[in-house]
């Protein structure tokens, strides 16, 4: 590919990112919501490149000059038939294992889609990271594409620690739950314990994410278990599985009390 053909290729993926993210602005999705939709819309779109997409592509998310790097995913990545071509990485803060698995694919194209406060720190930090400046920035102010509201939830959202802002684990469950993987397998694939993933779910479901918890408790255990929970007083996982006996898992509780929490704009209890 020549030099005038990459530079082509790079305009147009920007144009198509800002293209897609004017059309998830115009559906009034949450801010919350913003990093799935535009994941879904840049890897739909790669057959306007003739390329096929992957999402939560394996990759690496530390320096190959440490020992036992850790793997992470990259949030899309278009593939001709032979390769990888273009990777791409969704973020609104700055991460540097985000740096780490660009830089350590092999493709001829890597974007960093931000939508996060483009400050002076993050320009130093990048520009420490990648010294041959093999990544794109692709900068969206969402501040001046959101309303009034979404603003605000957008200063909350960048400006909070974890979990509250949701870090890149919790992310990766969820885009695996979403693709059908039941949860003892997503621990499998992600090298945690069933207990780790259980709160990843319970805490997405807090903050609003499409969880339909349904497929994971049966409707009428729900309603008793939110029957209980009005009975005793409490939100507490232990004291409602020891009334209800052993036909209750402490997963089926927490997921129910996560999403009458959720109903209720209450934060996810400690159990």
């Amino acid at each position: 590919m020549q030099i005038e053909e990459k530079e082509k290729f790079k305009v147009d993926v920007i144009n198509l990112v800002d293209s897609g993210v004017s059309l998830i602005k115009d559906q009034n999705v949450k801010f919350s919501a913003f990093h799935y939709k535009l994941q879904y819309f840049l890897a739909n779109k790669s057959e306007l490149f003739k390329l096929a997409s992957r999402r939560e592509y394996p990759a690496i998310a530390s320096s190959t000059r440490l020992g036992n790097p850790k793997m992470g995913f990259l949030d899309v990545v278009w593939c001709d038939e032979k390769k990888p071509i273009a990777a791409f990485e969704i973020d609104s803060k700055f991460y540097v294992s985000s740096v780490w698995k660009l830089l350590n694919i092999d493709v001829n194209f890597r974007f960093w889609i931000y939508y996060g406060e483009l400050d002076q720190e993050f320009r130093y930090m990048l520009m420490r990271a990648d010294k041959d400046k093999l990544i794109t920035l692709v900068h969206i102010p969402l501040k001046n594409k959101l309303s009034d509201s979404e603003n605000k939830k957008l200063e909350r959202y960048i400006h909070v620690s974890p979990p509250e802002n949701l870090g890149d684990t919790y992310l990766i469950t969820y885009n695996l739950f979403k693709q059908g993987y039941p949860l003892d397998e997503i621990a499998y694939k992600r090298g945690f314990s069933p207990k780790t993933i259980t709160t990843h779910i319970r805490v997405l479901i807090e903050y609003g994410f499409e969880i339909d918890i349904d497929k994971l408790v049966s409707i009428a255990k729900q309603e008793n278990i939110a029957d209980v929970s009005r009975k005793l007083h409490t939100n507490k996982v232990k004291e409602i599985k020891e009334y209800l006996g052993e036909e209750y898992s402490y997963e089926e509780i927490g997921f129910t009390l996560s999403k009458i929490n959720a109903g209720n704009g209450v934060k996810l209890t400690r159990t």
